[in-house]
């Protein structure tokens, strides 16, 4: 089960790439989290090509406590 979510900042600067995604063999799914910059910040204008600020994965384990955290919150 493959997802990818697209948020903004409120800042108008930064995109979040959620994406939740398997391996093969690998019990449980894991969560990718990269943050872009996709604006200048001098100028406000797009960037032809985003900017990777930062990228964290997430495994399984750690991704099964994430998820429960917002149903129980």
């Amino acid at each position: 089960m493959d997802k990818k979510l697209w948020l903004e900042c409120g800042c108008k600067f930064h995109k979040i790439e959620i994406e939740e995604f398997t391996i093969d063999k690998v019990e449980g799914s894991f969560i990718s989290f990269c943050i872009y910059e996709h604006r200048s910040g001098k100028t406000g204008k797009l960037f032809k090509n985003r900017k990777l600020i930062a990228d964290v994965v997430l495994h399984p384990k750690e991704a099964k406590f994430f998820k429960e955290a917002f149903k129980n919150g």
